[in-house]
């Protein structure tokens, strides 16, 4: 043990008898212990470098020996992989394991012989590792809860296997502050760092210290604590930071096994309810007056007071701006929010994003051998009265590499009514998207809308079916896009979002050339279609390559070449507008996470900006590329 005087001190002992001197107030000592080993990629940081971030903060705040406590059961999780040579470089940084059961289950939810049985699973996976040390720690703190012949049964299982309880004697609910700022990030607000740094600080002092109070209370001393942080985000980012607050308040930071040598670690309180920290349930046992509880682990108080002092209003660029946005987190959920009075879940028109959509189509009626890709497009319209000879494929199209002329744009410089007129999609691809090519198809890329005229009268001949119907079937329902709809004349529905100011309304004929419409979360669900229903490995590879590096275009939409961690990214990167409404999506398809944002409001820059600082707060690198022509 290091001993700090100050020269006062040293002065003050000179002049004082040896016994008051030897009174002096030991510094309390205090360990800390990590929970839930390994666990998924946070808000922050992914798994490499949180637990880089992790090693190098406490060997920079000078913590010579935590502990680490493992479910090994999570290293075969999708989200955790990796997590074995994870687990090694603590260990080479000189910390130790333990075991926290296989699978972290409760143990007032499994029966008595899957609990054991579970515990001696991670006691086989640990057996002979370096680092290992022969603690238990019960999932959730939950030692039975009620059931306390179950808690005895476990407590003689931990003693036949020579496993120490290893009791958590300062609990912060960290894993709730952590959670909570991953949340407030999925929603896109704006988090003080500064503000969430000093917020998880100060309440583990604060709880050290009353632990430490509940300590002397309890058994007349200030005993070795054992601190509960997790391997989360935030204790990467903060323990550095927390081990300097702690020694200020008079705290020294010790090994986990100087804390675990505290015979106090092998009591055994007898208690109604065996859940919580060891001071908690010695004070109960001993019938000890409140407060006997940390009173901020309570839920609603520890809300009340992150709302209060960390989480700052919704990210709003501008007064007005409303929006509704979804975040699909790496947990799978997907968080939706809105802000300057949108409401959540509300439905937009997606403009030009709506050409993914009918490639997503034309990729699943081709899946079926109901539509060849390369194939020419007289084969599909043989009365097509474009370009001949041409060898104009539905590829070109969704590639906008067609060399076909914009018929539509030109139709509506002379007269917007145009828009109104009805004709089927095949009729609408004779009148704007038969003149003569201004380049062979392939030659170039060149956005055009009459490719995608084209390309609906393609589908419904394919498909013999109308557009919507084709949509319904074979990308809506199946992506759970719940809210999705092909926009004949204006968006329908009680959630539709009434724009700023008028749009034309929409024929049946322009579908793939911007007329879909649905919330953020159907955005998201389409962006994430393809990849999590099972498309060839052909498909995917079509769907994501660019073809046009000039403008990032693949099929029917961007792909933004990005880094994360060191490792290249492909993610889809999608845009839209029709008037008012702008819709802007990102997908990672290896991460499984993604950010759609929506508006009726015209101001497109607060509604990229939004995705952009998505993108940021993801760990991507590389500044999004621009679509040129504001339209993808």
């Amino acid at each position: 043990m290091t001993f700090r005087f100050s020269l006062g001190h040293v002065f003050a002992c000179a002049l004082l008898s040896l016994a008051v001197c030897a009174a002096a107030p030991a510094p309390k000592r205090i360990a800390l212990t990590f929970d839930d080993v390994p666990r998924a990629e946070g808000a922050f940081f992914g798994q490499d470098e949180r637990t880089r971030r992790l090693i190098g903060a406490l060997d920079e705040a000078g913590v010579e020996q935590a502990a680490f406590f493992l479910n090994p059961g999570m290293l075969a999780d999708a989200d955790k992989r990796g997590g074995t040579a994870r687990i090694a470089a603590y260990v080479e940084a000189g910390h130790v394991i333990a075991n926290h059961s296989m699978t972290h289950p409760r143990l007032q939810a499994v029966p008595l012989d899957a609990f054991i049985a579970d515990i001696d699973a991670a006691e086989s996976w640990l057996e002979g590792r370096e680092g290992r040390r022969q603690w238990f720690r019960f999932p959730y703190l939950d030692a039975g809860g009620p059931d306390t012949d179950k808690r005895d049964a476990v407590r003689a299982a931990l003693a036949e296997r020579n496993l120490l309880d290893a009791w958590v004697s300062v609990n912060a609910s960290d894993w709730w502050i952590d959670d909570a700022a991953s949340k407030a990030v999925a929603e896109g607000r704006a988090l003080d760092m500064n503000a969430l740094r000093d917020f998880y600080v100060a309440r583990h002092v604060e709880a050290a210290d009353f632990y430490d109070d509940l300590a002397r209370r309890t058994i007349g001393r200030s005993p070795a604590h054992v601190m509960l942080p997790h391997e989360t985000d935030l204790a990467a980012l903060f323990v550095d930071d927390l081990v300097a607050a702690l020694r200020e308040a008079g705290w020294e930071i010790v090994s986990a096994d100087e804390a675990f040598a505290d015979p106090v670690y092998r009591e055994a309180p007898e208690v109604p309810f065996a859940q919580g920290t060891l001071f908690e349930q010695m004070a109960w046992a001993q019938d000890l007056p409140e407060p006997r509880w940390f009173e901020m682990n309570r839920t609603e108080k520890l809300a009340a007071a992150f709302e209060a002092q960390v989480a700052e209003a919704p990210h709003q660029s501008d007064e007005g701006f409303a929006y509704a946005s979804a975040t699909l987190l790496p947990s799978g959920e997907t968080v939706e929010r809105a802000g300057g009075g949108a409401a959540p879940g509300g439905l937009y028109q997606f403009g030009s994003i709506s050409k993914y959509a009918c490639t997503l189509l034309a990729l699943s009626l081709a899946e079926e051998g109901r539509l060849d890709l390369d194939a020419p497009v007289a084969r599909y319209l043989p009365a097509y009265r474009g370009p001949a000879g041409s060898g104009l494929t539905l590829s070109h199209l969704l590639e906008n590499r067609s060399g076909l002329p914009d018929g539509l744009v030109a139709a509506m410089a002379e007269d917007e009514s145009v828009l109104s007129e009805r004709m089927t999609a095949a009729e609408a691809a004779d009148r704007f998207a038969g003149g003569t090519p201004v380049f062979e198809p392939g030659e170039a890329y060149d956005y055009a809308i009459s490719n995608w005229i084209l390309v609906q009268a393609v589908l419904e001949e394919a498909g013999d079916r109308p557009l919507a119907a084709l949509l319904d079937d074979y990308v809506f329902g199946p992506a759970g896009m719940e809210g999705a709809q092909q926009v004949v004349g204006v968006l329908s529905g009680p959630q539709a979002t009434v724009p700023s100011e008028p749009v034309p309304d929409l024929p049946a004929w322009a579908g793939c050339a911007g007329g879909i419409g649905g919330s953020a979360a159907d955005l998201l669900g389409l962006m994430r279609f393809a990849h999590a229903a099972g498309f060839s490995q052909g498909a995917i590879a079509r769907l994501t390559t660019v073809v046009s590096p000039e403008s990032s275009y693949a099929l029917g939409g961007r792909i933004l070449h990005a880094a994360r961690e060191g490792e290249p990214v492909a993610l889809t990167w999608l845009s839209g507008s029709n008037g008012p409404f702008e819709s802007f999506g990102a997908y990672d398809p290896v991460r499984d996470t993604g950010f759609a944002v929506v508006t009726g409001t015209g101001e497109r820059e607060q509604a990229e900006a939004l995705r952009d600082a998505w993108f940021a707060r993801s760990g991507y690198q590389e500044a999004p590329r621009r679509a040129e022509g504001g339209q993808e």
